[in-house]
């Protein structure tokens, strides 16, 4: 594809420039990607496509073969009447054509670094009529990239796209219902939601944030902030939502549950209901210093966004390695020094290496920098996150590269979190500290130098960055470092989790039926169930987990049979782990003589059962086949 690229000459034409890179995108990927076989051809509408749409086809192809043969307006006003076309309006064509011809900062042309950024990387979706899936685009090289970037280009200059992107495969999706239906879904090209997506982050760039009560459409905003900003409002605190105390935003509602906060004595109930149960919450969790002490995390004053189509601030080099870290050779780790020894080699060259650590038994964190034989290490705030930490180290670099007087500044980091937060233009939490680095970064461009943030591995034998990571937790000059949200969140949970398990101990004592069984079957142990697991047998466990009894035991308090022994039970759950004839070929004989028993001494030996069917595969395989009662 990259042979293709750079001798390939684009068409004038829009459509056929289109065709020619989808084309070589398809000849590329069947050589990269061989058939091994040829599948089962299927009608492409196979799900609608019966006896009735035929003849209904057939009948439009003869309208329009005798529509041909002999012209008549009533016919052709049938024939557009069963197609269904509908042309724009001259006012509405009109209009499209003067906004295209009103000039705007916006137009100017694609850049590729604008479309590499934009290029979906997460996660593949499926592919529209061409074919060419987002993966696809992942693995271009920058000469097959900036094809479609000049592709992007023209089409945005002459004011239309080409027409294949316009069409769609609908498919459908298959609804829980009788009779079956179908839920149809348009799939487009992933070359025109690329560019969507560039345009979008452009308008993004150049629309302001909407006001302070416009929730729809709003990124990180939903029902929960919409009521929150009612409660707010009928507490007689006109204002935004909770979460305000931890963003950048000013707000009345944000001042309001500062002051409430700072103040010792809560808010009283009566008069600001919806206030007191936000400050027994913060005080509940043990959030209060940490919230106030993080205050508004607002943007550096001297940091101006780049527009999208400008290039970026620094290089960021994250592929050093060829492969994961642990199964790298010894050759590729020497391939990497090599390439550390060029750029300390280079006179014109500031290597600094960087290093943020943090001691997860008492909490003390610390970053620090090393230039030649020059160390800086500083303090910072406990509990502060490894992210932070680092990013303090590479602002700190940044800061001592201002008064260098070479012009290449190259950073070496072990944090890939930290350059992708560098490489990211929005920032919701460690606003300060990230608009703080890329402010450095701007200054570092305004005195002409270059500069580059590469990733090294951790402790793999490269001396500067084990020199500089010995340094970063043994100082003592502190510099303080607001609390992130993520952190706040992580605390508000463990906390939440913890009190939550001493009320359901307390349960337990109190010898709740419910409390006990979860206690007995899971001692508190969390699980994860994997995605490739049906959802039966998803329910199948968290029905044994849990304990909880059938609807009809809850609402008719009345026995009913078992539906593989036909017992009349009035504890079904139990009945089927100890009595039940389906389990009978597995259950062990310490757990088949209860039968006498009490109820709440059957109920904890059932628990003990479900225990050991879950930690055993085949016994489970029975219980799939045979679930239990719900």
């Amino acid at each position: 594809m990259e042979e293709w690229a750079e001798t390939h000459v684009p068409a004038h034409d829009l459509e056929d420039q289109e065709k020619e890179i989808v084309a070589a995108l398809h000849q590329a990927a069947n050589q990269a990607i061989p058939k091994v076989g040829t599948s089962v051809f299927t009608h492409k509408n196979g799900w609608f496509y019966n006896d009735r749409v035929r003849e209904l086809k057939h009948r439009l192809i003869v309208l329009k073969k005798k529509l041909k043969q002999h012209f008549s307006p009533s016919l052709l006003e049938t024939f557009r009447a069963a197609h269904r076309t509908q042309n724009l309006s001259h006012h509405r064509e009109l209009s499209i054509h003067t906004a295209i011809a009103l000039p705007s900062d916006l137009d100017v042309p694609f850049t590729l670094h604008e479309i590499k950024k934009v290029i979906k990387t997460s996660k593949d979706t499926a592919p529209g009529i061409d074919k060419i899936s987002c993966s696809m685009l992942n693995h271009l090289g920058d000469h097959a990239l900036m094809q479609i970037t000049n592709l992007f280009t023209a089409s945005l200059t002459s004011g239309r796209l080409p027409s294949q992107w316009k069409e769609a495969n609908i498919h459908p999706i298959p609804k829980n219902t009788t009779p079956p239906s179908y839920r149809p879904i348009s799939l487009l090209s992933c070359l025109s939601k690329t560019m969507e997506r560039a345009i979008l982050a452009r308008l993004k760039h150049k629309v302001p944030h909407p006001d302070k009560n416009i929730f729809a459409y709003c990124k990180g905003l939903g029902t929960k902030d919409n009521l929150a900003a009612i409660h707010s409002t009928l507490d007689g605190k006109d204002g935004h939502v909770c979460k305000i105390v931890s963003n950048h935003r000013q707000s009345p509602l944000g001042d309001s549950l500062r002051r409430i906060l700072d103040n010792p004595q809560p808010p009283h109930r009566r008069d600001l209901p919806w206030h007191h149960e936000i400050h027994q919450s913060v005080t509940s969790f043990n959030l209060l210093p940490a919230l106030l002490s993080r205050g508004i995390d607002a943007p550096h004053h001297g940091y101006a966004e780049p527009n999208p189509w400008e290039p970026p601030l620094a290089t960021f080099l994250i592929n050093s390695l060829p492969r994961p870290k642990k199964n790298c050779s010894p050759g590729d780790l020497q391939s990497l020094r090599e390439t550390i020894s060029s750029f300390e080699n280079d006179r014109d060259t500031t290597v600094i290496y960087t290093d943020g650590s943090v001691d997860p038994e008492s909490g003390r964190a610390g970053g620090a920098f090393l230039c030649n034989d020059y160390v800086q290490a500083s303090r910072l705030s406990n509990d502060s996150s490894i992210l932070q930490a680092e990013l303090f180290a590479i602002r700190s670099a940044l800061t001592y590269a201002l008064f260098c007087t070479k012009s290449t500044v190259c950073i070496f980091t072990d944090s890939l979190s930290a350059i992708h937060t560098l490489q990211n233009c929005a920032h919701l939490d460690n606003v300060y500290l990230a608009t703080s680095t890329l402010f450095k970064l701007q200054q570092l461009t305004q005195q002409g130098k270059t500069v580059r943030i590469m990733w090294i591995p951790s402790h793999v034998g490269l001396e500067g960055n084990d020199r500089v990571d010995k340094s970063s937790l043994h100082q003592t000059h502190l510099q303080p470092i607001k609390p992130s949200i993520s952190q706040i969140k992580n605390r508000a949970k463990i906390t939440a989790k913890q009190i939550t398990l001493i009320q359901h101990q307390v349960w337990v004592q109190a010898g709740s039926p419910s409390a006990t069984w979860y206690k007995t079957v899971t001692e508190y142990e969390t699980i994860t169930i994997p995605r490739s697991m049906s959802r039966k047998d998803a329910v199948i466990i968290h029905r044994l987990r849990l304990g909880y009894p059938c609807s009809w035991e809850i609402d008719e308090r009345v026995p009913k049979e078992c539906n593989y022994c036909q017992t009349v039970v009035s504890h079904p759950l139990t009945h089927y782990l100890l009595d039940c004839q389906a389990l009978y070929h597995i259950r062990h004989h310490n757990f088949s003589d209860v039968a006498n028993r009490e109820t709440t001494q059957r109920s904890t030996v059932a628990a003990t059962y479900a225990r050991i069917i879950l930690d055993s595969e085949e016994s489970f395989k029975t219980i799939s086949a045979a679930p239990p009662p719900r």
